[in-house]
């Protein structure tokens, strides 16, 4: 075989692979309120999850330790090769809920999910927007899934475990699931 035929050959394996391992991923189609780059520059010690810092620190042991005790309580193993977890660049502690801070990040997410926790958000803002003197308390998210298996989550990772559960389970608010809320780790 001639060395192109053998390039070619090698590259069209290497692209049904990973075609192939696509298959097999998570496709629970969730509203994706964000559009966050995916350009990993980082991996966890134990699984070798892709994690996008954006340059901050984050504690990849403990994505890794949160997604074993996970799988560890919901008694199934995560799709790893499908999982890609992104801290986004513009993430900002607000103190509209909390006086100690929550750690959060723009998303379109719609106003009411906010209104329906009973968090009083500024009626004038835009949904993503960043907070400013117009709208110092915009609707955002802690964390979510962008694009069936991506979580995009703050750098204190406390709603990372209930996205995976998310993921790995299909089941939207695990919140109304006892058996799925108890494997939640904050």
């Amino acid at each position: 075989m001639k060395k192109a035929d053998s390039f070619s050959v090698s590259l069209f394996l290497c692209f049904s692979v990973f075609l192939s391992c696509n298959d097999n991923c998570y496709y629970n189609y969730y509203a994706n309120v964000t559009d966050y780059k995916v350009e990993a520059d980082a991996r966890t010690p134990i699984l070798g999850i892709l994690v996008t810092t954006n340059g901050q620190v984050v504690d990849l042991a403990r994505i890794d330790e949160i997604i074993l005790s996970v799988e560890n309580c919901l008694g199934m193993e995560l799709k790893r090769e499908c999982l890609e977890v992104v801290v986004p660049p513009d993430w900002y502690v607000s103190y509209c809920v909390n006086p100690e801070g929550e750690e959060l990040f723009p998303c379109r997410i719609d106003p009411q999910v906010c209104a329906d926790k009973g968090l009083s958000i500024d009626p004038d803002c835009v949904p993503g927007q960043l907070p400013d003197d117009d709208c110092p308390c915009p609707c955002n998210c802690r964390a979510t899934i962008q694009d069936e298996n991506v979580i995009i989550t703050t750098p204190n990772l406390k709603l990372f475990s209930a996205e995976l559960i998310r993921m790995m389970t299909g089941v939207n608010n695990i919140w109304l699931n006892p058996e799925l809320s108890k494997c939640y780790i904050p």
